[in-house]
């Protein structure tokens, strides 16, 4: 059974909390460390879908709620806050140039087991984030300590046989990072990992609560049944550089698979998975695994919120373990 438990909360970061997954394989015999990239269909394309129809038919229910999706956040308080405040689109952990360097460094990442050799600053300070645009602004910072507390499991102290990263030294420094207001360089604190030349980058910047839904989640018995019906998203990462393609993560189960349909507006970008159920006379099992799929949008994601159908909510990016 593979461990996975980086800590109770990473969503102060806000990143959303996945739940313990099963996989087979046993923890130091080459169990596998990356979620698995499905090739599956071609990627979905964003679709020139013109204005959204005012009173979609029943062959329109996927696209009757992308609309809604897209409606509720056009001129909300959360779309206002998406513009107004510092939001990443990309995970606010980097690791160290090249990645780690082998699987048990990854296994020891994945499920935060690290471990302190030097002493971590516990004061809070103030900071600046840059936006390429040319604006700037104040920012409440977090502590070395407390940005080591989000990668710390506790698992290194409670088992002391268990591998773990070794930090041996840290100080101030920067990361690119892509916002909802942008490309942005933001305070960081860089940890020196024992054994790498370059450090690991965790973002110094006390982030603000994610944005809430402004409309409600799917209801039971809403958006289908069986083939085609509407589930959640878990995790996003725009991949392309250009910002085009972007990957979004949910967890599979032994038998499922989902298409991807895509509703682009001016502020968001709305993600729809859909089931493809499995046939009759398929055995399913309960096991899980994380996976990802791309989208490749008619224009850069930019700005615009990245929104999930089922929920509502904005796809929070994937912690990197899950990469």
């Amino acid at each position: 059974m593979r461990i996975w438990n980086p800590r109770a909360e990473w969503g102060s970061w806000g990143t959303r909390l996945l739940p313990v997954i099963l996989v087979a394989g046993v923890v130091g015999c080459g169990a596998d460390t990356a979620a698995e990239r499905e090739p599956g269909p071609e990627p979905s394309r964003g679709p020139d879908l013109g204005p959204c129809p005012p009173e979609p038919g029943a062959q329109q229910d996927l696209l009757a709620r992308q609309c809604a999706v897209a409606a509720a956040w056009e001129g909300s308080d959360e779309a206002r806050r998406w513009a107004e405040e510092f939001h990443p689109l990309d995970p606010v952990i980097q690791l160290p140039e090249g990645g780690l360097r082998d699987d048990s460094d990854a296994l020891a990442f994945e499920n935060g087991s690290v471990r302190a050799l030097t002493s971590l600053p516990d004061e809070a300070a103030e900071g600046s984030i840059r936006w390429e645009d040319g604006e700037s602004g104040p920012v409440p910072l977090m502590s070395a300590a407390d940005a080591f507390g989000e990668m710390d499991s506790g698992i290194a102290d409670s088992s002391p046989g268990f591998h773990a990263l070794e930090v041996t030294g840290v100080e101030r420094g920067e990361m690119r990072l892509r916002t909802s207001r942008g490309p942005a360089q933001a305070p960081a604190w860089l940890f020196t990992l024992d054994g790498y030349d370059t450090p690991l980058r965790h973002a110094a910047v006390a982030l603000p609560e994610p944005p809430a839904a402004p409309v409600g989640p799917v209801e039971d018995g809403e958006g289908g049944g069986g083939e085609g019906e509407l589930r959640g998203l878990d995790a996003l990462v725009p991949t392309g550089e250009d910002g085009r393609d972007v990957s979004v993560m949910w967890l599979k189960g032994s038998c499922d698979g989902r298409d991807l349909d895509v509703l682009e507006t001016d502020a968001s970008v709305v993600i729809a998975a859909s089931v493809d159920a499995a046939p009759p006379d398929v055995v399913c099992t309960a096991e899980v695994r994380p996976v990802w799929q791309t989208v490749e949008l008619e224009r850069p994601l930019g700005e615009r919120a990245p929104l999930d159908a089922y929920t509502g909510e904005v796809l929070q990016p994937a912690h990197p373990a899950l990469e």
